[in-house]
């Protein structure tokens, strides 16, 4: 049995946002693992967020359309592939292994 895919899209997130910020926003939802955050400018940005647990998966899905920054994201699950390469990456750092952190 394959692992469970706990990643968010989020679309349209504001300019002014960092992966921190997106790190620290959905922490109330539960435990953030990894934010991988692609710049844009000064456009609207799109982010893969990674939980640790189901539960915080199923309730980031809930923000769906709120206001951040002043402006609609959009969350939705991720079906792609999360690529290392990105722009702005954000890990929690009690979520690396021991020769990582």
């Amino acid at each position: 049995m394959g692992a469970l895919n706990l990643t968010i899209q989020v679309r349209n997130v504001p300019p002014a946002m960092t992966a921190a910020d997106l790190a620290t926003y959905f922490s109330f939802c539960g435990t953030v693992d990894k934010i991988q955050l692609q710049r844009n400018k000064d456009k609207p940005q799109s982010a893969q967020v990674t939980f640790r647990q189901p539960f915080a998966f199923r309730t980031a899905l809930l923000l769906d359309n709120a206001t951040v920054y002043g402006q609609p994201i959009r969350v939705a699950p991720w079906e792609g592939d999360i690529k290392d390469d990105q722009e702005e990456t954000w890990h929690d750092p009690a979520a690396l292994h021991p020769d990582e952190a």
